[in-house]
């Protein structure tokens, strides 16, 4: 039986997406192919903005009891591989990221970025604290890119920007600061570890936590869980046929699906028992409240 629940408003986190486009384009063909290994068509995303209307209106469908979207009698839940696909990364991955517990935020910035501990405060205003403001990475992103010469790769750059993206596009915390903590997760994607798992455990996580706290923010993406949501709404009806981006580069290209079975949509075949997923849901990079 289809559930509908009343959600209130959600905190409407917007990125600075211009900045984003700007720096992605500005980049040097070989910092954009290393990024992209890790992260596939992710920056084309900052080239639209999140329905909110439409994530408010499908938050109502989510059932916190089962962990599922339960719409006209058929469930849905964020699957790992369904958003590997649509990140569609290239880097062969050995293992998943974990949280670290061990090592503090300024060393792990500093190990990212190649800056030494003493210099994060004037390079990044940054002292230690749980947070990294998004107007000083940027001016830091933008200065570094100044000084590129040759072809050769600026991993300091590129880091910068990956930090940028993860703290912005893919894990979001507010509309002017970055979890600091996303420095670890970072340094073992570029160390060959997936996020995918991280990335469905939080977007779950958050979802729970709109309905039963007062905490309104969506973490995880809410970008890709509204790209997610809209490439099932079409097959079951629920939305007029769409395609995200217009252009050869979409990151997920809505098809007419008129054979499709229900059981392609049912969780049994969504994953939602993987030890992974378990794993990870134990272990948040950030707290309900």
């Amino acid at each position: 039986m289809s559930r509908s629940v009343s959600c209130p408003r959600l905190d409407r986190v917007t990125p600075p997406l211009e900045e984003i486009t700007r720096i992605w384009g500005a980049l040097r063909p070989v910092d954009r192919r290393y990024i992209s290994a890790f992260i596939g068509d992710i920056p084309l995303l900052a080239t639209r903005q999140v329905d909110w209307n439409f994530l408010e209106a499908a938050i109502a469908f989510w059932n916190p009891s089962r962990a599922v979207f339960d719409i006209q009698g058929t469930e849905l839940t964020p699957n790992i591989e369904e958003y590997r696909t649509l990140i569609g990364r290239t880097a062969v991955v050995h293992g998943i990221v974990e949280p670290n517990f061990h090592t503090t935020r300024p060393t792990l910035v500093s190990r990212l970025l190649g800056v030494p501990t003493t210099r994060l405060n004037a390079e990044l205003a940054y002292s230690g604290s749980t947070e990294i403001a998004i107007e000083k990475l940027l001016f830091f992103i933008k200065s570094r890119a100044h000084r590129v010469r040759g072809d050769f790769l600026r991993k300091d750059l590129c880091h910068a920007v990956l930090l940028l993206i993860f703290g912005t596009l893919l894990f979001p915390r507010s509309h002017s600061l970055i979890d600091a903590a996303l420095a670890s997760v970072v340094l073992q994607v570029v160390g060959g570890r997936g996020y995918e798992v991280a990335l469905v455990a939080e977007t779950i996580r958050s979802l729970d936590c709109v309905l039963r706290t007062c905490d309104r923010r969506i973490r995880g993406s809410p970008i890709l869980l509204q790209i997610w949501l809209q490439s099932h709404a079409n097959p079951l009806r629920l939305l007029r046929s769409i395609m995200y981006f217009n252009g050869p580069e979409s990151i997920i290209h809505l098809r007419k699906q008129s054979k499709l079975r229900k059981k392609d949509f049912t969780t049994s075949s969504l994953g939602m028992k993987s030890s992974l997923l378990s794993y990870f849901m134990s272990y948040p990079f950030t707290n309900c409240r």
